[in-house]
């Protein structure tokens, strides 16, 4: 069963019809339909089809050729055909979307966990430095509480001998 579907070119008020082919269940646009909707269309063979227009040319080097010719071709489908083409494209939209901000968001953790390394491995740092001097500090103020424990016993010694001192200078 063959369909005509109207479109209208991106920018353009003029309509163009195309005739949509049922193949194997599906509908298929023959490359000599677009052909004869578009004069001198040619059609390039490389890792993937390109399209390029002749007369279009402006228009194309306006938005991406990729995304106008298959807004062309899927405006010149059956409206089912068009709602899952749309819905394909979609989903895989949002697929590659989630995959991309997995990814960020899998890159961005990644960075966040070696910055916590960093800042574990430095609070440990700092943590058995604190404890060195914590002992050392503790050490140093044992010595002064024995010193000064000495000097209290000494303190009325010192008087004793100014005394003394004083007497044989008097003599």
């Amino acid at each position: 069963m063959e369909a005509t579907q109207s479109f209208r070119l991106f920018g353009k008020s003029d309509t163009h019809e195309i005739t949509c082919h049922r193949v194997d269940g599906k509908n298929v646009v023959l490359w000599e339909d677009i052909e004869q909707v578009f004069p001198g269309i040619n059609v390039k063979s490389a890792s993937k089809t390109k399209l390029t227009f002749g007369d279009a040319a402006a228009l194309a080097q306006k938005k991406a050729h990729e995304s106008e010719i298959e807004q062309r071709l899927i405006s010149s489908m059956t409206p089912e055909i068009q709602e899952r083409l749309r819905a394909s494209s979609v989903y895989n939209s949002i697929v590659q979307a989630i995959k991309d901000a997995q990814e960020d968001q899998s890159n961005q953790l990644m960075g966040y966990h070696q910055e916590h390394k960093g800042g574990v491995a430095k609070v440990y740092e700092l943590t058995s430095k604190t404890l060195e001097l914590t002992t050392k500090n503790s050490e140093l103020m044992t010595k002064v509480y024995e010193l000064t424990t000495e000097n209290k016993g000494l303190g009325p010694q010192m008087i004793k001998l100014q005394e003394a001192s004083d007497d044989k200078q008097e003599e």
